[in-house]
């Protein structure tokens, strides 16, 4: 599979954000109600969103392109002393299971050097936890938080940097 690697461009909004509903049907269908999903995909991964991120200097957006299709995402906001706060991991339905997220995330902690990796992910989706889990982070805490008068739970997670 002959994959390309590469940061994002404003011309790409359009298609990471048809990725990210693609992607949020298929992962929160399960034990998110259809309206919020609706919902939060109209206001966290409209294509302007999506630009603005893009433009921003401290986050890094990156894609996978496979056959001039858009099939994965990476973005991650930059903090202090090489600290990071993966915001979005994100590959298509038809294309999990094959280590492309895996090889992002190594690609991303070779490329970047990172101290460590915060992030948050929904309690229901077990595959992502233990994704993550066995990528060596830790749940540092949960969370609640409210969208569309529905509780969306998550566990905060933490990576950091194996000392040598």
């Amino acid at each position: 599979m002959n994959l390309i690697f590469r940061n994002a461009e404003v011309a790409d909004s359009k298609e990471i954000s048809e990725l990210l509903k693609i992607t949020w049907l298929d992962t929160y269908s399960g034990f998110i109600p259809l309206h919020v999903i609706e919902a939060i995909s109209k206001e966290w991964h409209n294509p302007e969103s999506i630009k603005k991120q893009i433009l921003n200097i401290n986050v890094l957006v990156s894609v996978v392109v496979y056959e001039s299709n858009l099939i994965g995402i990476f973005n991650a906001q930059i903090f202090a002393n090489k600290n990071y706060y993966l915001n979005q991991l994100y590959i298509h339905p038809d294309f999990q299971g094959m280590g492309i997220g895996n090889l992002l995330l190594e690609l991303f902690k070779n490329r970047y050097n990172p101290n460590s990796i915060k992030l948050s992910v929904e309690e229901g989706n077990v595959r992502a936890i233990k994704f993550y889990s066995n990528k060596f982070f830790s749940v540092q805490s949960k969370a609640t938080e409210k969208f569309e008068k529905f509780d969306l739970n998550t566990i905060e997670m933490l990576w950091r940097k194996p000392n040598k």
